[in-house]
């Protein structure tokens, strides 16, 4: 099984919020994303409430880009700032932002 490394979205095809990750292996990020004993773990996340209340199958999960690991967050980032995702919270990269921190806090 081939990984994949690269930024990812996660769309509710009925409120079209989305939010955009990245990881070094996305499938297997997806899994987790998917699990519902991860919704249990943040259940703050509106991500998370949402896919409890709409349900996986109102979810689609798509690779924007593959990216060399050494840039996920860098690239991640641009994503977010380009694309503006109503679930995401966090700056991708930490860059020294107090919201980015206090999110970091909560995970």
């Amino acid at each position: 099984m081939e990984k994949i490394s690269g930024v990812y979205t996660i769309t509710n095809t009925i409120t079209k919020d989305f939010y955009i990750g990245s990881s070094k292996n996305i499938k297997s990020r997806l899994a987790v994303h998917k699990c519902p004993s991860t919704w249990k773990k943040y259940p703050n996340k509106q991500l998370y409430q949402d896919m409890c209340k709409y349900g996986l199958k109102n979810f689609v999960f798509e690779v924007i880009a593959e990216v060399e690991s050494g840039q996920l967050k860098e690239k991640e980032q641009q994503f977010i700032e380009k694309l503006k995702p109503t679930y995401n919270s966090c700056n991708a990269n930490g860059l020294d932002t107090e919201k980015f921190k206090e999110c970091q806090k909560k995970i």
